[in-house]
């Protein structure tokens, strides 16, 4: 397994991306339909999803490829006073004896993976849902034509300790 998100990574993700928005949580919640369901978050990443899903009673849990993504979680975690159940695994040789009500991959992890491990990573969160259970996944639709922008833009500048994270983005 390769940890595509290692420490700067991590950093940068947590600038911009560390919470869930209101509508997007509010979405993922809707599926949610009582207390007793069990959910799955593989790709948690940092807890932008599961954090806020156990904020609010649901009983959730969660891997990565990242150990610096799941280290991020359970801190931000711990803070809350929450102890997530979260682990490091890849999607695709995830295998599991539990069975979900629901199983979800948000902002659009799911499009990081190649065609031949999406098809596998799929039939592995099938092989673990309930009968009557839901996947839910966002996907990033490449458009079909690229404009390259010409300049990077400064978008933020955060300080951690006493360093200074500047970062930059160019878009296509």
């Amino acid at each position: 397994m390769n940890d595509y998100y290692g420490e700067l990574c991590t950093r940068l993700y947590e600038v911009d991306k560390s919470a869930a928005n209101r509508k997007e949580l509010e979405f993922y919640l809707s599926f949610v339909k009582g207390q007793n369901m069990k959910v799955l978050e593989p790709m948690c990443g940092s807890g932008r999803m599961l954090i806020p899903f156990m904020q609010n009673g649901i009983d959730i849990e969660g891997f990565d490829i990242s150990k610096e993504m799941l280290k991020a979680c359970v801190e931000k975690a711990e803070v809350l006073n929450l102890k997530p159940n979260v682990w490091y695994q890849d999607i695709e040789n995830f295998k599991s004896s539990k069975k979900y009500d629901l199983i979800i991959i948000t902002f659009g992890s799911f499009s990081l993976l190649a065609d031949d491990i999406a098809a596998k990573s799929l039939q592995n969160m099938k092989a673990v849902l309930k009968d009557d259970g839901k996947i839910l996944l966002t996907m990033i639709k490449k458009k079909s034509e690229i404009e390259e922008l010409l300049d990077w833009t400064e978008t933020d500048r955060v300080s951690f300790n006493k360093e200074i994270l500047v970062v930059y983005k160019k878009s296509f």
